[in-house]
């Protein structure tokens, strides 16, 4: 892998090239429609992306709006290329890997490395960003019993307004009535319940 490439199949059929930076995958059709029924249609009879595939001339399928860092890591995971499965990602990107496994329709893949490294553990968090982060990614990949511990910790470490934290982790992932309903419940068993509630859900001017 170089800087701006990764060869997953150097006999694959197909490179993706992912973001503005135009980061090269190169891959194998049938591999990623195994694990992906999203690329499984792409790449199937009814798009022109699926068309005439051969080894001997990979055609490029340009993903401009994708992560390169998240593709990495989803397309390293199917291949089990263990050296670009990310061990310590950041919160941020945790949620953008499994956002775009959402995207493809390939969280299952993501099950093994994500328990492996502990990507959804909250429990070593403080920063109101992280566990929303988290409870976000919780939600998309249904686990409840981590969308529970992040809830927690998010009441009980961070002091501030949750509609400070209403950004796009909120807003595209996580409805904001389930925010509020889950955080509400961990709320309800805090010593003054009110004084919190009032507090914690103000939006500041």
């Amino acid at each position: 892998m170089d800087a701006n490439s990764l060869v997953l199949a150097p006999e694959g059929d197909v490179i993706l090239v992912v973001g503005d930076k135009q980061f090269r995958i190169h891959a194998d059709s049938l591999f990623l429609k195994r694990h992906s029924t999203v690329f499984a249609a792409l790449f199937g009879p009814n798009f022109r992306e699926g068309q005439d595939l051969n080894t001997s001339s990979p055609k490029e399928i340009t993903l401009p709006d994708d992560d390169p860092y998240a593709m990495t890591a989803i397309c390293a995971t199917m291949y089990h290329d263990f050296d670009h499965i990310p061990r310590s990602p950041t919160t941020d990107q945790v949620l953008s890997i499994i956002r775009h496994a959402d995207k493809y329709d390939c969280i299952d893949v993501l099950t093994l490395p994500s328990q492996a490294y502990g990507w959804l553990k909250s429990d070593h968090l403080t920063d109101g960003k992280d566990l929303v982060n988290i409870l976000a990614v919780s939600y998309l990949v249904r686990d409840q019993e981590g969308f529970k511990n992040a809830s927690k910790a998010l009441v009980s470490k961070y002091d501030g307004s949750f509609a400070d934290l209403a950004d796009n982790a909120i807003c595209d992932v996580l409805p904001w009535k389930t925010f509020c309903k889950q955080t509400y419940k961990q709320i309800g068993g805090a010593s003054d319940p009110y004084r919190n509630t009032r507090n914690r859900y103000r939006i500041r001017g």
